[in-house]
């Protein structure tokens, strides 16, 4: 089905759709497994192909993994005062 990006936003663009399939058909992605290495390759992979430089995969050592629930909280860009893509204001990389 072909909708214009006025009505789907950016959402079929640069293939987020088919990398959202990916990590859908790949199924199981729990710690350790062999899914969540495909998702990371997965996403890897896209990212490389969106332009992103010096993408890799890096191990994390899991000390304890309960059945609680669990919460990562990640800063909103724009809250930080930049946009994905560009350096925040004020701030340089050196």
């Amino acid at each position: 089905m072909d909708l214009p990006d006025r009505v789907i936003g950016g959402a079929y663009r640069f293939n987020t759709w088919e990398t959202l399939e990916s990590l859908v058909d790949i199924g199981n992605r729990m710690a350790g497994s062999a899914g969540e290495q495909a998702a990371m390759e997965t996403v890897a992979d896209a990212l490389r192909e969106a332009g992103a430089r010096d993408v890799g995969i890096e191990e994390l050592r899991v000390s304890r993994l309960g059945a609680r629930r669990q919460r990562a909280l990640a800063p909103r860009p724009a809250l930080r005062g930049h946009t994905p893509g560009n350096r925040a204001a004020g701030r340089s990389s050196g």
